[in-house]
């Protein structure tokens, strides 16, 4: 209904690829703000190795975790010295 309801009036649907990203971000965030872990809604493997590399980007270590089609990531934090 939704993606019906987008083409009839126009409206872009967000890039589910871009929302996991953002997510990525603000977890990333969380963990540099409150340390512990933050865990990321499941994605496929694509997208999660995009968030792997951003995570890498910013200096901190992820692992996936979980089952496909459930396999998510869990941002850790920095890697220990």
């Amino acid at each position: 209904i939704k993606g019906a309801l987008s083409r009839v009036y126009g409206a872009a649907s967000p890039d589910p690829t871009e929302s996991a990203l953002q997510e990525a971000r603000e977890g990333i965030t969380r963990v540099r703000q409150l340390g512990g872990e933050v865990d990321l809604t499941p994605q496929n493997a694509l997208v999660r190795r995009l968030q792997h590399e951003l995570v890498e980007q910013h200096d901190m270590v992820a692992r996936s975790q979980g089952e496909e089609p459930n396999r998510y990531l869990v941002i850790l934090g920095s890697p220990a010295s």
